[in-house]
């Protein structure tokens, strides 16, 4: 059977508490198989024949909050790692991955970094699967970027950011 990665976005923040067990359960509910939860930012390791379509509605369903999930497979989040070691990552500086369900979307991304203020060594760099941001420590919500990007609702629908580390720990329990 094939894995996946559900990244789900703003779960245990803003008052949206969801346990990983009861997460955990509710992806088993829906027929996934070999079902993990990594850390308690919402991302699910899958086994599935094929894709679920109704995760998206089930969620927000079963926990009462608008849910919204970025969808990728195990070979992706592989290589959205090594891509990301490509990148220079100044020292103090967060290594972050947009993660996006539209195309096109990065170039919008990149656009709207362009016309931003950075602070110095800021990046925004377009992946083949994803967008890598590169942001001060402490900056990531005060960033100009940060603010439209991950704060503004037009977006929530659309994508979902997460540090490298949580996509390295992810790694670590996807198959070979």
């Amino acid at each position: 059977m094939a894995q996946y990665v559900y990244f789900l976005r703003g779960i245990n923040v803003n008052g949206i508490t969801i346990k990983m067990e009861a997460l955990k359960k509710a992806f088993l509910d829906m027929g996934f198989h070999e079902v993990s939860t990594v850390l308690a930012t919402g991302n699910v390791v899958v086994s599935a024949e094929a894709v679920h379509d109704q995760v998206e509605k089930t969620l927000s369903e079963t926990f009462g909050y608008d849910a919204y999930v970025v969808l990728k497979t195990a070979t992706s989040v592989k290589a959205i790692l090594e891509e990301s070691k490509l990148n220079r990552v100044p020292e103090g500086y967060h290594h972050y991955v947009i993660l996006m369900k539209a195309e096109g979307l990065a170039h919008q991304m990149k656009a709207l970094f362009d016309g931003c203020q950075k602070a110095p060594d800021e990046q925004l760099i377009i992946g083949s699967e994803c967008v890598y941001w590169i942001v001060p420590k402490g900056d990531t919500l005060n960033s100009e970027f940060g603010k439209i990007c991950l704060g503004k609702k037009a977006y929530k629908d659309k994508l979902t950011s997460r540090n490298i580390n949580t996509i390295e720990k992810i790694v670590k329990l996807l198959r070979a």
